[in-house]
């Protein structure tokens, strides 16, 4: 999971049914290519301006310590946080390229790497009774750099303090919950400063890691999507109705939908 530098599209707020909400994350969904290790299907916690149709990544820190709270009590976690460093700069052709480095404690040594993120869909949930309180959902694939610049200019330098938390079925990860701390600036030496002087912005994130594709093998895209649209209204809470906000948004009339909830596992 990483921060996303792209220009994007302002989206258009669209009120539509649950049924329309889950075409739309079908969509999204389908552009997650399971083959493809370097392809990521994730959703973020945040706030939606909806003058300008601005998303933001980032909770209230009760939300993060309840949420950090509970997983550690249903979900395997690692035991301490790890810090990363993420560096944004553009390339020869205008694309926003990422190094992040990362210490690994296991082997004792710094690890490294750059990629160019590209978004292949996305769209917003948002709850019905205050649109700020939202959750994006992004399809993307992260393609690896094997030849970085041997110089470049460092535009934006995110630290990100995280601990991962991981819904294992049968021995296999499927679910990823990612909670982190996380401060940012235009260089290394202002991005420390705020480290040290300033409260970070809480984030929390999950992500279909699905390993050797044991859930996406025996679920269909809807059976995901509604997974998925579940997970949202639980993290928002139940009082959404589907309301979403799409980057092209396919002409509808809002239907309420007052269904029960089926709350088997998803």
């Amino acid at each position: 999971m990483a921060h996303d530098q792209s220009n994007e599209e302002i989206p258009t707020l669209v009120e539509m049914d649950e049924e329309t909400s889950l075409t739309l994350l079908e969509n999204c969904i389908s552009k997650h290519d399971k083959h493809n290790n370097n392809c990521e299907l994730e959703f973020r916690l945040g706030m939606l301006d909806v003058d300008t149709g601005r998303f933001t990544a980032g909770v209230k820190r009760e939300t993060f310590d309840q949420m950090e709270r509970d997983m550690s009590d249903i979900l395997v976690g690692d035991r301490l946080w790890s810090e990363i460093v993420d560096y944004y700069y553009l390339n020869d052709d205008g694309n926003t390229m990422r190094t992040r480095v990362m210490f690994d404690s296991k082997q004792m040594k710094m690890n490294m790497c750059n990629i160019r993120k590209e978004n292949l869909n996305s769209m917003i949930v948002c709850r019905e009774d205050d649109t700020q309180d939202a959750c994006r959902v992004t399809s993307s694939i992260e393609h690896p750099i094997d030849e970085p610049p041997t110089s470049c200019i460092v535009n934006y330098v995110r630290v990100q303090q995280r601990r991962r938390f991981y819904d294992i079925r049968d021995g296999k990860s499927i679910w990823m919950f990612e909670l982190s701390k996380t401060w940012s600036a235009s260089s290394r030496e202002a991005v420390e400063f705020q480290q040290h002087n300033t409260e970070p912005n809480y984030e929390i994130e999950c992500e279909l890691i699905d390993e050797d594709n044991a859930y996406s093998n025996n679920k269909s895209t809807r059976e995901i999507a509604e997974s998925i649209l579940m997970k949202i209204k639980i993290l928002l809470g139940d009082e959404i109705d589907g309301r979403v906000v799409v980057h092209n948004p396919t002409q509808t009339r809002r239907r309420r939908n007052q269904n029960s909830r089926n709350r088997r596992q998803a």
